[in-house]
């Protein structure tokens, strides 16, 4: 029986895991919506981004 309980034991790791990764994006989307300087660091990010992965 041990292999079900670690394999039920990893499904709720992974489903933590998920709760905790959504709790930070919506906190993200919270704080970029709510500060101009947040959105404006993050809209050069991905422009730099962006113009990387042209010139590469």
């Amino acid at each position: 029986m041990e292999p079900k309980e670690n394999t039920k034991r990893g499904l709720d790791l992974v489903r933590r895991l998920v709760e905790v990764k959504e709790q930070e994006q919506k906190s993200f989307q919270k704080a970029y919506q709510s500060d101009p300087t947040i959105q404006a660091i993050f809209d050069e990010l991905k422009k730099r981004n962006a113009q990387r992965r042209i010139t590469t």
